[in-house]
């Protein structure tokens, strides 16, 4: 028998010798990197952030031991005291004493997720954060718990680490009043101590918010303006003291009405107003209030969309106009509206209520209210915080005590003057133009006197300033033609514009013929000033002088023509007097400033 032959397979594979694996790079650079760009970056922030958050925080026990006994006063230049502000006027009362519709347009207004947000408003910061990348500049998220610390543990100063001291003390602060209640109430819930928590930080933020005219804290501020306690609060009058706060000075109800309340307006078809207390005016609120009663307030989405209903466009009462226009404390109506705190009924009544609501000024010791507002203004801008805050500064003024004396006697014989030329009310402004110094500021005849709007400051609104133009329109004529000089002749006749107003002419139709500009200035030519104009380069290049002279008012969005020379344009007074000041200073203006010093009790010097 024949023997099988055996086959062996032979692999035709080439056989491989073995080798160690050489190891992969990727994570060794994967560990440099993540050592070198957030390990040590990490460790140095927390360094910095120990040392210049962590390390500087005050305790925040102190918040329950701010003290409040001293006052800032303001004083003229000879110390003669001129308004001693927050003097003895706080009260601080519990939350049950302060009206629930109080409570609702501080919350509505100021931190509207404040009943459920921990500490902060995350969805606010983003949104703050978007705003200064987009916009380059600063807008600061910050609920009623951050309010607080700042206004009570730290100053005004918009910086990153105030804002990340600000986050740290809410988040203590969170956790003191938690500490505090379970030990006060041990048999509490979690959801009840959070309720007890937002309660103490809401009822101490109305008791230690500033509300201007020498109201600090609701209970003070309630008594003030409306002459009642804080629990008695109305909707509308919550409204109105929830719109201070966020700026005192510009949405005071009583020097800035405008701003905070604004106006109910009754016309006729000559745009003549009609005078309150007249049958025409209450049918005319009565026209108003149906139309809002129709108004489907629901559909609105946002406060703007409501308060674009509350002022309708054409609204008559057979042949007068009506005219309704908001302003701040109707947004916070709105808001309230929005998020469920007032109904309807309610808001339509809180806006009838305000067209004929009365509101008290304080009754305080002041001398030269007009001056010290504007000052009270000027700090608010500046570091108002520290000085409602801390509360004990002397404050220093530019301003002489005898000649305001004397401005105040001059505004009210002058003013009574001027009803003979159909007007009621002027001012005044006395600059030394050598320093700076304001020595008089007088903006109404009659500060307390609301039917000349006597609390509105003249010196700082926009008004025509007519022939007051005429020298630096002069002098920028001068600049621009060296040839030119006081002698250089001028004709003052009577010729064509080449523009498109009509012919001009002078304020009392006659002509001095050839007369030198020497005369021309101080006779107050109106045609001479026109040629003026022409010959320092005419509409841009006069503007351009005249805004480097700090008249920053004049637009460049507005082509005057040659009236920019006699009256057209709209300025400030302080302004003026600013640009005067180029006039007469050799080495250049003078930067006003009514503020001489500041110093703390003990004498030490803060500003000079």
């Amino acid at each position: 028998m024949a023997r099988r032959k055996k086959f062996k397979l032979i692999s035709l594979r080439k056989k491989r010798r073995w080798r160690p694996r050489k190891k992969s790079n990727f994570w060794k650079l994967f560990f440099v990197l993540f050592v070198l760009f957030l390990i040590i970056p990490s460790v140095f922030a927390y360094m910095w952030f120990k040392k210049n958050i962590l390390d500087k925080l005050p305790p925040i026990s102190n918040i329950e031991k701010v003290v409040f006994a001293q006052t800032t006063t303001i004083t003229d230049r000879n110390w003669v005291v001129l308004y001693k502000v927050f003097d003895q006027n706080r009260k601080y009362v519990p939350l049950d004493k302060i009206s629930k519709n109080m409570q609702n347009a501080i919350v509505a207004t100021e931190d509207k997720t404040f009943w459920t947000n921990p500490w902060i408003d995350i969805s606010w910061i983003i949104r703050a954060w978007i705003h200064d990348i987009i916009f380059w500049q600063k807008q600061w998220g910050s609920t009623l718990t951050q309010q607080l610390i700042k206004n009570l543990l730290l100053t005004n100063q918009r910086t990153i680490t105030r804002k990340l001291k600000e986050i740290v003390l809410s988040l203590q602060l969170n956790k003191y009043l938690e500490k505090k209640i379970k030990e006060q109430y041990p048999n509490l819930s979690p959801k009840e101590i959070k309720q007890k928590m937002k309660e103490k930080i809401l009822e101490m933020y109305l008791n230690y918010i500033f509300l201007w005219n020498n109201s600090y804290w609701v209970e003070a501020a309630s008594e003030t303006y409306f002459h009642k306690p804080a629990s008695q609060l109305s909707v509308l009058e919550s409204a109105i003291l929830a719109a201070i706060p966020k700026s005192p000075v510009k949405y005071d109800p009583l020097t800035n009405r405008k701003n905070n309340l604004w106006e109910f307006i009754v016309t006729d078809m000559s745009w003549h107003k009609i005078s309150l207390n007249s049958i025409v005016w209450e049918q005319a609120i009565s026209t108003y209030v149906s139309y809002l009663k129709d108004q489907a307030f629901a559909l609105q989405k946002t406060e703007t969309d409501i308060v674009k209903l509350l002022s309708p466009k054409n609204l008559t009462y057979k042949k007068y106009k009506i005219e309704y226009i908001p302003w701040r404390k109707d947004f916070i109506l709105a808001r309230m509206y929005l998020d469920w705190y007032i109904d309807k009924s309610q808001l339509v009544q809180a806006v009838k209520e305000w067209i004929t609501k009365k509101i008290y000024a304080p009754k305080i010791t002041i001398k030269a209210p007009w001056f010290v507002f504007y000052v009270l203004n000027i700090l608010n801008k500046k570091y108002w915080q520290d000085v409602v805050a801390k509360a004990w500064w002397t404050i220093k003024t530019s301003l002489d005590r005898n000649i305001q004396k004397l401005a105040e006697q001059s505004v009210k014989d002058y003013a009574s003057y001027l009803q003979k030329k159909w007007a009621n009310n002027t001012a005044l402004l006395y600059v030394d133009t050598k320093d700076g110094d304001i020595l008089a500021y007088v903006w109404s005849k009659d500060y307390y006197d609301k039917s000349i709007d006597g609390q509105v400051d003249i010196i700082q609104s926009k008004r025509q300033c007519g022939s007051v133009m005429k020298p630096l329109i002069y002098a920028n004529a001068f600049i621009k033609n060296k040839w030119f000089t006081p002698d250089t002749p001028i004709y003052d006749v009577k010729f064509d514009i080449a523009e498109k107003w009509h012919t001009f002419n002078n304020f009392d139709w006659k002509f001095l013929w050839l007369l030198p500009v020497r005369k021309a200035l101080p006779y107050s030519r109106n045609i001479p000033a026109a040629k003026m104009y022409y010959l320092g380069g005419g509409e841009y290049p006069v503007k351009e002088f005249l805004r480097k002279i700090w008249l920053k008012t004049i637009s460049n969005k507005i082509y005057y023509g040659y009236p920019l020379a006699i009256w057209a344009a709209e300025v400030r007074m302080i302004d003026m007097a600013q640009a005067y000041s180029y006039l007469s200073n050799i080495d250049g203006a003078v930067k006003i400033n009514p503020i001489l010093e500041i110093r703390w009790p003990d004498g030490s010097l803060i500003y000079k």
